[in-house]
């Protein structure tokens, strides 16, 4: 990744930790808001030099656009997971040019924090790899059935 793209995953995790200061919300529930959001489909636009922001900004813009942030939520994650979370949903966005929320639709924050023990140690690379694993692994393999019924009209 580049220069530009890493400080694109750290703005991502300062915004994720960010909002467990200013939130009072759960942190899936606020990942949820911000992985559909309109700040990060600003910031999936690759194209785009101007989806730079601060924290402080995207939270005041992520406030306005939610209010319901602001409700009281018990499952707060510990600042290492939640940025860790946020920088990995960043890369993985930028290596596979796929959306925040189609990979939040893929693989939910719930999910990412069960794997963060043995995930955050591995390289970005060598991380997101295995995330598209898992997902592809999960996907119904339509061909499985299209072979079993072609292997049964035969006989």
């Amino acid at each position: 990744m580049t220069g530009f793209e890493l400080r694109m995953c750290e703005l991502q995790a300062d915004i994720f930790e960010k909002a467990l200061s200013e939130f009072d919300c759960s942190s899936p529930f606020f990942i949820a808001k911000f992985m559909n959001s309109k700040k990060a489909e600003e910031l999936d636009d690759e194209n785009s030099l101007y989806n730079y922001c601060t924290p402080v900004a995207a939270i005041e813009e992520l406030e306005e656009a939610y209010p319901s942030l602001k409700i009281y939520g018990n499952a707060k994650y510990p600042v290492p997971v939640i940025r860790w979370i946020g920088y990995i949903y960043r890369a993985w966005s930028i290596i596979t040019h796929k959306s925040s929320s189609k990979l939040y639709k893929q693989m939910k924050a719930e999910r990412l924090l069960g794997l963060y023990e043995v995930f955050h140690t591995f390289g970005v690379d060598y991380c997101i790899d295995r995330l598209e694993e898992l997902v592809n692994d999960a996907m119904p393999k339509k061909d499985y059935y299209e072979i079993f019924k072609a292997v049964m009209l035969q006989n």
